[in-house]
């Protein structure tokens, strides 16, 4: 038998998510699509979507992963393939080696919120408040650079030679 494509039984957020995410790392923006129709569409914020994936996710009160992740890749508007990208590049830096596991369960076609349940230890609700947490850390509101994470400050020491009260 063949293998399912997971983007054809429900799992175009995964399909979508890695191939614009391969995309955006190596030429700093996204220009092509998994759409039907796709030479008809015009691309979603020149292909930079940083900064208007968290004003969208900052902005919206919906919640739009349940229902992104039911979505074939062929079903995925412009706007949608920028949040499955941003959920991608999400599950990658936040859960580091999940990705792979949820890809091969969806394949199975388990369903994608109890996937996500299994091996995030977070339903749905939380999943997309901790995506959406995260995107407002890691993303600018505008531009498309990728913020560098805040160091922690370092201690003060006092002058050379002085030892602290102990």
């Amino acid at each position: 038998s063949q293998p399912n494509w997971v983007g054809d039984i429900g799992g175009g957020w995964p399909d979508v998510g890695l191939g614009a995410w391969y995309e955006y790392e190596l030429f700093g923006r996204v220009q092509n699509y998994c759409l039907e129709e796709s030479s008809l569409l015009k691309g979603y914020e020149n292909g930079q979507w940083r900064g208007p994936v968290r004003r969208w996710l900052e902005g919206e009160k919906e919640l739009l992963l349940p229902g992104l992740i039911q979505k074939r890749t062929g079903e995925l508007t412009t706007a949608e393939n920028a949040l499955c990208w941003s959920f991608y590049d999400y599950l990658l830096a936040a859960h580091p080696g999940v990705v792979s596991k949820l890809t091969i369960d969806i394949k199975q076609k388990k369903p994608a919120r109890e996937v996500l349940a299994q091996h995030l230890g977070m339903n749905l609700f939380e999943t997309e408040e901790a995506w959406r947490k995260w995107v407002s850390e890691n993303y600018p509101v505008k531009g498309d650079e990728r913020k560098t994470p805040k160091k922690g400050k370092k201690k003060k020491r006092g002058p050379k030679g002085s030892r602290s009260p102990g």
